[in-house]
This record gives C-alpha cells, structure tokens and sequence, in this order.
C-alpha cells in the first residue's frame, strides 16, 4: 500500500510539473504572435514600467470586443492601440527583438544606442507572460 501511494504521488507531480511550462510554450517562437496588454506605453513611458503582463490573443484582431494594446511580433515588435469601436489599430512604437528562450529575456532595441532587457516567466499553458524588467542599457 504504501509504494502504491509513493508511485502514485511521483506520478501526479510528474504530470503536474510538466503541464507548467514556465519559459511560455507560446514564447519559444513568438514570431507572427499577438498578445493584449492592459498597458498604454509611449517611449518614455515604457522606460519606467518594472513589470508588463501580455495575455495571448490567438483570435483576429477584429473580433476584440473592447479596446488595448496589442504587441505583434513579427520581424519586429509593433505595439499599437486598438480601438474596439472603429475597428482601427495605431501604431505607438515600433522596436527590433531579441527574444532568448533559453534564458527566458527578451531585449527591446529602442533604438541604436538603446535597449531593455526582459526577464520573463508564465502561467499556466503559458498563455500569460509577465515581463519584469532587468535593465535599461546605453551603448557608449
């Protein structure tokens, strides 16, 4: 009886453990994703954010019955508002990625000189992101 409750119990946190993937199965290939944040950044703002929560949005973009921010990742990362009532996006900023799967960090290259690095872990299927900033960095 009791190595039937240790195989079962080695068992069940087996499973467990393996339906959290905490890297975002999503995130292993973020490219051509959309992702919804409740978040409104500008160029400067997004500098002062420590911590943004993206939830994945597998739908078309003009299905979305209430207004956000949507974070495409193609190529690059487009991060636009989206009005629910026009039906319309407006780009905000546009940024070159890296996104390392591996260490979980994903660098937004604000601009040549410019960068933020991203630490990053999910919940659940991975569905939902949360991005927790690690630092902001100046080439010299």
């Amino acid at each position: 009886m009791k190595k039937l409750i240790i195989t079962l119990t080695f068992t069940s946190l087996t499973v467990f453990c393996f339906s959290q993937d905490l890297g975002g199965r999503y995130f292993m290939d973020i490219k051509d994703t959309k992702w919804t944040s409740s978040k409104v950044f500008l160029n400067t703002t997004i500098l002062k954010e420590p911590e943004i929560g993206l939830w994945l949005y597998e739908g078309p973009i003009d299905s979305l019955k209430t207004s956000c921010i949507l974070w495409i990742f193609t190529d690059s990362l487009s991060i636009k508002y989206h009005n629910a009532n026009s039906k319309k996006d407006s780009t905000m900023l546009t940024y070159k990625y890296e996104n390392n799967y591996k260490t979980r960090t994903l660098i937004l290259k604000l601009n040549q000189m410019d960068s933020l690095k991203y630490n990053y872990s999910s919940i659940s299927t991975g569905s939902y992101i949360a991005l927790r900033k690690e630092s902001f960095k100046t080439k010299k």
